[in-house]
């Protein structure tokens, strides 16, 4: 409500726990989000460790954007500890088709779109008012995730189909690979971090 307007610049606080997350939210709250990564680039959210001033930012947003799927397993218990009753959780992977415990979902884009959609539905109903910006966001983020859908087809097209294989070392793929034809032959990196 009123009360709650999160940042003094009238922006809504969006978390997110890693940096893709945040693109999308930034694609499509414009200038009306002012959005944090508690991940740091780099750092795997798969094996993070949350510190003591991550509560106090979840204790202060409104809306935390996740993947879900078991990538951050870490973030309930902080999420619990920030006691935000106020707080939007974004679970990204709800109700989408994760495979095999595989997290990655936003490496196909089609299902990116579907993040987005979230994000888009979420922010409407934080901020009714800039709802027409959100909508149109999120649309032309959507669009441009089309454009690349159909530039990685062009390009996996070229390659014959006998040879359309990868060796990945962390089985993130899995998704982009179903999408375009490619297959995985090999994964180096059975769990993460070891």
């Amino acid at each position: 409500g009123s009360q709650n307007s999160g940042n003094r610049d009238g922006r809504i606080r969006v978390l997110t726990t890693f940096s893709t997350l945040n693109s999308f939210v930034e694609g499509v709250g414009g200038s009306h989000v002012s959005v944090q990564n508690l991940v740091p680039v780099g750092a795997s959210p798969e094996t993070y460790q949350p510190r003591p001033q991550d509560i106090a930012l979840i204790s202060e947003a409104q809306v935390l954007v996740e993947n879900g799927a078991g990538i951050e397993t870490w973030l309930d218990r902080t999420i619990a500890n920030a006691r935000n009753a106020n707080l939007h959780v974004i679970v990204c992977t709800n109700g989408m088709p994760v495979r095999i415990g595989n997290p990655h979902l936003w490496m196909n884009p089609d299902y990116a779109k579907i993040y987005v959609q979230k994000i888009r539905d979420t922010l409407v109903a934080v901020d009714p008012a800039h709802r027409a910006d959100y909508v149109a966001n999120a649309r032309a983020y959507s669009q441009k995730l089309d454009g690349l859908s159909t530039n990685i087809q062009k390009q996996i097209d070229m390659i014959p189909a006998a040879q359309r294989n990868m060796i990945v070392f962390h089985n993130a793929w899995l998704y982009y690979n179903a999408r375009f034809g490619i297959k995985t032959i090999g994964i180096i990196e059975v769990n993460p971090g070891q």
